[in-house]
């Protein structure tokens, strides 16, 4: 089974695993300008037996910049977000979990 939640995050809600089903990321979110939003989930194994999951995740280049496409962007939903470098991005998240990177890096 594999809970996800739509923000604000408390209320999970699982469902059989289907192939095909896609956690978006939060870069996607961005893309997006919220049209989308990135939704937190794991893997639970509800099955009692032994299984393995294999996760599969693709990212930009490095320098690829991401800011919200133009055609998710309207008087109605202005951009929320500035764009930013995949690799600013990912290395911000990483520093949210691992704060004493900012010191060594920055």
């Amino acid at each position: 089974m594999i809970p996800i939640s739509d923000p604000p995050f408390p209320n999970y809600r699982g469902g059989p695993v289907q192939w095909g089903r896609l956690n978006i990321g939060d870069l996607v979110q961005r893309l997006t300008n919220d049209v989308y939003l990135a939704n937190l989930h794991r893997v639970v194994n509800t099955s009692g037996r032994e299984r393995y999951s294999i996760p599969f995740f693709i990212d930009a280049d490095y320098e690829a910049e991401f800011a919200p496409l133009p055609s998710c962007v309207s008087a109605e939903n202005p951009a929320r977000y500035e764009p930013v470098t995949c690799g600013r991005h990912k290395f911000s998240r990483f520093v949210e979990s691992f704060p004493h990177l900012a010191k060594e890096y920055l």
